[in-house]
């Protein structure tokens, strides 16, 4: 699953990604296992000097699903 937000406004940007993939693979005659598993957001906050130049922050956050397990038993959810 993907997801995209964006917001400009005068000399302002804000871009947003979102990605959410899990996947489970069965073969013949073997259970059911993980194939890929990721959370994956990326923020860019930009401010426009003039027209050649810009500024920017940007926060990237990414995480594989076992971590979240592990994040569970850390704050005891």
């Amino acid at each position: 699953m993907n997801g995209r937000a964006n917001y400009a406004k005068d000399k302002w940007t804000w871009d947003n990604t979102m990605d959410f993939a899990y996947g489970i693979v069965k073969n013949k005659d073997e259970d059911g296992r993980k194939s890929t598993d990721r959370i994956y957001l990326d923020s860019k906050v930009g401010y426009k000097i003039n027209d050649k130049w810009n500024y920017f922050l940007r926060s990237t956050f990414y995480l594989s699903l076992p971590q979240v397990t592990i994040l569970k038993k850390m704050i005891k959810l």
